[in-house]
């Protein structure tokens, strides 16, 4: 019988842009929100952000997989880059990375064993200063979701950790405060090597 790990209450915040797959705007107020994982979660909200974004937040006592869902409507069209997981754990274990672009040139990506995929690492130069609070990463387009996502600084230099499972060339968008940074979108291409 798997046991669940029982954490202090966690608060959860994934951003989103408004935006269907057709690359049509709608409010925040327009869509509903939903997300499934190993517990139910507490607090479930969604609020407007500058721009065209918005903010899913919610809190949760258990680690695990959540899955973030934002529909155009109750029964409407998926909005883009969603579903998105959200890796919750333990602060003294390691995150699962989410999505996001790579700078131009496409940076070499360096992989690292990982239990549900590959690790993918890559570096955007000279960002460390934005720190890492107000970063998201979103999959613009790729041969498969991304399972998770981190952002961490590396002295003067942003290193953004992604969770695939298969090879391919990624579009990955990394944010400020909803706005893309500079060269964002970024394409990272992994070799199926990588997966070897």
């Amino acid at each position: 019988m798997a046991t669940t790990a029982r954490l202090a209450d966690v608060v959860v915040r994934v951003p989103l842009v408004c935006e269907l797959a057709d690359g049509s705007r709608v409010s925040s107020d327009e869509l509903a929100v939903s997300v499934d994982g190993p517990s139910d979660v507490r607090e479930l909200a969604l609020r407007p952000t500058s721009g065209a974004g918005a903010e899913i937040s919610f809190v949760t006592a258990i680690a695990g997989a959540y899955v973030v869902r934002a529909r155009h409507g109750e029964q409407g069209a998926e909005v883009r880059h969603m579903p998105i997981i959200v890796h919750v754990h333990r602060s003294d274990e390691s995150a699962p990375p989410s999505r996001a672009p790579a700078p131009e040139p496409a940076p070499e990506a360096e992989a690292e064993e990982e239990q549900q995929g590959r690790l993918i690492r890559f570096k955007i130069p000279g960002q460390a200063a934005l720190g890492i609070d107000a970063l998201s990463v979103q999959l613009v387009e790729g041969p498969a979701p991304i399972v998770g996502a981190q952002v961490e600084t590396l002295g003067a230099d942003l290193s953004v950790l992604l969770t695939l499972t298969q090879p391919g060339a990624y579009k990955v968008g990394v944010l400020h405060r909803g706005q893309a940074l500079p060269h964002s979108p970024f394409t990272i291409t992994v070799p199926p090597k990588a997966f070897q």
